[in-house]
């Protein structure tokens, strides 16, 4: 009897719950039904919509384009490097760090890094490169003036004019010489620092660029040209090359003359030579061209000195002299005045020598 009471209780309550379900479910029917009636959107249970409002709730788990709105440490590169410029593109950098900027504009900003001109300036410098430096420069040394090539023979003199100097450079005029051969060059050179400047030569499309680069130090004024410099129109060999300075040059073979021949040799040359010979053919060559000088021995006794003289661009002005001990002189000249000449009556040649050392450059 318990028994089936238990079961017909049990029945009834399952009974009341379907009862109750239903009623839920038609509620919830009604519910939807006015709701859209009213404009509105019917919810949407969807795991979809349960991403994204979790998404949202929770940004860690975000897609990537939200992730990177709200999170900049993990964006794409272009947004990081805009968020944190510390590691932006190099040109970026550079921009707000010159210390790890190009190497053109570290040189700029810190003319100490200089490589090229802080050591001794030479022809193996990459000028194209420094000319690029060229910036304004309000208190630059003074280098106006005219200059003159010094500590070399006189047969490589050269003159700088140097004028119209403001805060972009300045302007200059040179004039240089390699014996007969000659070259002049002007224009515009600007500053790298405040005692440098650099000038650059565009002939043409083949040649390509020149420069000329001018360093002041102290009352000296030093230039150096790009290897090629013959391109700017100089004659053969002829270069800016050089120590300049604002006083007397001082040039190496100032005395070469006097050193060579003393004045009882000198006299005696100028009377086996004429006097208009002997400057032109003589005292010219040895003033302003190679002179070499060797010791050699008679064969038929004795010592003498010999000597050969010429002017490397010029043919004709070039000499042999064989100056004995005895006194006895021997001379030829490649000019067309005057072949063969001796003190020595009867003689038609220079006697026998030999024994000449190796020839060195006085």
């Amino acid at each position: 009897m318990r028994s089936m009471e238990r079961n017909k209780n049990q029945n009834k309550i399952q009974s009341i719950n379907r009862r109750i379900y239903r009623l839920m479910g038609g509620f919830f029917i009604s519910l939807n039904l006015l709701f859209t009636a009213c404009g509105g959107k019917e919810p949407d249970n969807s795991p979809v919509l349960e991403m994204t409002e979790d998404e949202v709730e929770n940004p860690a788990v975000s897609e990537e384009t939200e992730d990177k709105i709200e999170n900049p440490a993990v964006s794409e590169e272009t947004e990081d490097e805009i968020e944190n410029p510390a590691v932006s593109e190099e040109t970026e950098d550079e921009a707000e760090n010159p210390a790890v900027s190009e190497e053109t504009d570290d040189r700029i900003e810190n003319p100490a890094v200089l490589e090229e001109t802080e050591a001794e300036l030479d022809t193996t410098m990459d000028f194209s490169r420094l000319y690029k430096q060229k910036c304004p420069i309000t208190e630059a040394e003074d280098f106006e003036g005219s200059w003159n090539r010094t500590n070399i023979s006189s047969a490589f003199e050269a003159v700088v004019d140097i004028t119209n100097q403001d805060e972009n450079g300045f302007w200059f005029t040179g004039e240089f010489c390699y014996y007969s051969h000659t070259g002049t060059v002007e224009g515009q050179a600007y500053w790298i620092t405040e005692d440098m400047a650099i000038y650059e030569y565009i002939a043409d499309i083949d040649t390509g660029r020149e420069y000329i680069l001018f360093k002041k130090q102290e009352e000296q004024l030093n230039i150096v040209a790009s290897a090629s410099s013959g391109k700017m129109g100089f004659g053969a060999n002829v270069t800016a090359d050089g120590e300049y300075t604002q006083e007397i040059p001082v040039y190496t073979n100032a005395n070469v003359l006097e050193e060579n021949f003393d004045s009882r040799q000198r006299e005696d040359i100028r009377q086996m030579l004429g006097e208009d010979f002997y400057q032109e053919y003589f005292v010219w060559v040895v003033e302003n061209g190679v002179l070499i000088r060797e010791e050699c021995i008679l064969e038929e006794g004795g010592t003498a000195i010999y000597y050969q003289g010429f002017v490397p661009t010029m043919g004709g002005y070039s000499f042999e002299l064989l100056s004995c001990a005895d006194g006895r002189l021997y001379f030829l000249s490649e000019s067309d005045a005057m072949r063969y000449q001796t003190n020595t009556q009867g003689e038609l040649d220079f006697p026998p020598y030999y024994y000449i050392p190796e020839a060195t450059e006085e």
